[in-house]
C-alpha cells in the first residue's frame, strides 16, 4: 500500500480533479451544449422514428411456388436487384421533423412442424413492386397475404411449456470479401446440379410437431461506398504483396552490401526497365482468385443486411441437435480464402458461470420480440444481390426434392378462347 501510495498519492487526485473542476465551470456554457446537442438529436430521432414505424402498415407474403421450377438462383437474384428500388434518400425536413428512414425489406424462411414455408414481410407500400418483380422471374408463383407465423406462438416464450434459441449472423471478414456463392454449385447438367439451400431445407424439413424453425434476412438498400470499399482493399492486398517483395529484396541487397562494403550505407535498387508495371504478375492463382471475388462482389448492388434465426418448441419435444443441424448447413457458404458466415455470441444464449440463467431468459425474451417485430440485427454487414440469391431463393424440385416446402398443386390458366358460353 506505501508504494501505491508512493505511485499515486491522493492529494495528486484531489488537485487534478480540482484542476478540472475550475476549468469546467468556466467552460461549461461552451462545452455542455455541444456535447447535450448530439445527445438530444439521437433521442429526437429515435423518437420520430419510431413513431412512425408503428405507424406504417406492415404486410406478410407468402410465396407459393410450382412443383417444378426450372429457374436458378440467378432469377432469385434479378428479384431482389429489383427490391433496391426501395431505396428513398430523407431529405433534411423529412428526416428531422418527420422521420422519415430508409425503409428494408424482411426475407424469411420458417419451418412450421416440419413444413417450410417462403414468406416476405414489408410495408404494404412495397406489395406492387415485390409481386411485379417475383412474378416477373416466376410468373407461376403465387403470392397471398398470411397471418404472422411469430405471432401464433405464445408471446412469453421462453415459459414452462415452450422453450427457445436463437442468434445472430455476422461476417467472419469485411464486407467486401464474398461467402461461396451459387455459381460454384452449379453444373451444366440439371441432374447434377446443386441447390445451395438443399442441406438448409432438410434441416428446415426434419422437425416435427410442436416445433418451429426460423429465419430473417433483412435487407435495406445501400448507395455508394460499396464499390469504392472494394477497390481501397484490393489495392491494400497489391500493395501489401508490393512492400513485402520490396522488404525482401530491400534486406537481401542490404546484406550483399554488407558482405563486399561493411561501412558502406544500403542502396536501394532502382527499377528497371524490364519489371512489370503491375504487382498483379507477383501474385499468386489463389490471391489473384481473391481479388477477382473481391472485384466482383463489390461490382453488383448491396444491401444492408442482418441475418437472424429463432428455433421455438414444446419443452417436450424440444431437440438441441436441431441447432447444431442448422449450423452445419450454414457452413456450406463459408471458405478460408474469402468469407464466411459465423454466429454472433453478443445475443446467442448460452451457459454462463454468473447470472447465466437470467441472462439467458433475457437474451431469449428479446430475440423473440425483434423477432416479431422484424427490427435490424444488432450487427449488420453489407451483402450483395449474389450472396442473397444463394441463402435464399425459391429451389427447383428436380434440384431439391424438399417435398414439406409448400408448392402450388394445380396450375392456374385462363379459359379456352373456343370455350362455349351458355347464359
Amino acid at each position: 500500500m506505501d508504494l501505491l501510495y508512493y505511485f499515486f498519492p491522493v492529494d495528486t487526485f484531489r488537485t487534478v480533479f480540482s484542476v478540472l473542476k475550475d476549468v469546467y465551470g468556466d467552460v461549461w456554457w461552451i462545452v455542455s451544449p455541444a456535447a447535450l446537442f448530439f445527445i438530444v438529436r439521437d433521442l429526437w430521432l429515435y423518437y420520430l422514428r419510431w413513431k412512425r414505424f408503428l405507424a406504417t402498415e406492415q404486410i406478410l407474403l407468402e410465396v407459393r411456388i410450382p412443383k417444378i421450377v426450372d429457374r436458378t438462383p440467378k432469377a432469385m437474384e434479378q428479384v431482389i436487384s429489383g427490391f433496391h428500388a426501395i431505396y428513398d434518400d430523407a431529405r433534411f425536413i423529412e428526416k428531422y421533423f418527420q422521420g422519415k428512414y430508409q425503409q428494408w425489406v424482411s426475407l424469411e424462411i420458417a419451418s412450421i412442424d416440419g413444413v417450410t414455408h417462403f414468406y416476405i414481410h414489408a410495408p404494404r407500400s412495397h406489395k406492387n413492386l415485390i409481386q411485379s418483380h417475383i412474378w416477373a422471374q416466376y410468373p407461376e408463383a403465387e403470392i397471398a397475404e398470411a397471418e404472422d407465423y411469430a405471432r401464433k406462438v405464445p408471446q412469453d416464450i421462453p415459459n414452462k411449456g415452450w422453450d427457445m434459441w436463437g442468434t445472430e449472423f455476422i461476417l467472419a471478414k469485411k464486407d467486401v470479401y464474398p461467402i461461396r456463392t451459387y455459381p460454384e454449385f452449379e453444373e451444366n447438367i440439371e441432374e447434377k446440379r446443386i441447390d445451395p439451400l438443399a442441406a438448409m431445407l432438410e434441416t428446415f424439413g426434419s422437425i416435427g410437431p410442436g416445433e418451429q424453425l426460423w429465419m430473417q434476412i433483412m435487407i435495406e438498400p445501400v448507395l455508394g461506398g460499396w464499390f469504392e470499399a472494394g477497390k481501397e482493399e484490393v489495392d491494400a492486398l497489391i500493395s501489401r504483396k508490393r512492400e513485402k517483395r520490396q522488404s525482401q529484396l530491400s534486406r537481401t541487397m542490404s546484406g550483399v552490401t554488407g558482405v563486399l562494403t561493411p561501412t558502406a550505407t544500403p542502396v536501394k535498387p532502382e527499377r528497371s526497365a524490364s519489371e512489370p508495371p503491375s504487382m498483379m504478375m507477383h501474385l499468386s492463382p489463389g490471391e489473384k482468385d481473391v481479388i477477382a471475388a473481391i472485384e466482383m462482389n463489390t461490382a453488383k448492388l448491396a444491401f444492408r443486411t442482418g441475418i437472424r434465426v429463432v428455433y421455438v418448441g414444446r419443452t417436450e419435444v424440444f431437440n438441441k441437435s436441431i441447432i447444431a443441424g442448422f449450423f452445419g448447413s450454414i457452413r456450406q457458404f463459408n471458405t478460408t480464402n474469402l468469407n464466411s458466415l459465423r454466429p454472433f455470441v453478443g445475443v446467442m444464449p448460452k451457459t454462463l458461470y454468473i447470472m447465466g440463467r437470467q441472462r439467458n431468459f433475457y437474451r431469449k425474451r428479446r430475440l423473440m420480440r425483434l423477432y416479431r417485430l422484424r427490427l435490424f440485427a444488432k450487427k449488420r454487414f453489407l451483402f450483395s444481390t449474389e450472396g442473397l440469391a444463394t441463402i435464399y431463393h425459391f429451389p427447383g424440385s428436380m434440384v431439391a426434392g424438399a417435398p414439406l416446402v409448400t408448392r402450388i398443386e394445380a396450375k392456374k390458366g385462363e379459359p379456352p378462347a373456343t370455350l362455349p358460353i351458355t347464359g
